[in-house]
């Protein structure tokens, strides 16, 4: 993961590519952190709109992750409240 969190910000294309591979070789594990350094990939090449759809996937699997407020403030995406009857 070390390799990967340098790449996001040296080879932003290279790293969304190393991160859909270990989605899918690691399903389970790391996933929030993976998430993140997809946003800031994102942001890193300048596609706001996708690191800002990839926040609110965040948010709706992610809800309480420590990564939180990182990806408020690289991406302004903030969680949206449940339902009523959640809340």
């Amino acid at each position: 993961m070390p390799s990967l969190r340098s790449q996001v910000e040296a080879r932003p294309s290279a790293a969304l590519v190393e991160l859909a591979d270990a989605d899918r070789r690691y399903p389970e594990g790391r996933t929030d952190e993976r998430s993140l350094l997809r946003m800031r990939s994102f942001v890193n090449l300048n596609d706001i709109v996708a690191a800002r759809l990839e926040a609110e996937l965040f948010f709706r699997r992610f809800p309480a992750s420590p990564w939180a407020g990182d990806v408020v403030q690289l991406t302004g995406v903030r969680p949206r409240p449940g339902p009523p009857w959640q809340r």
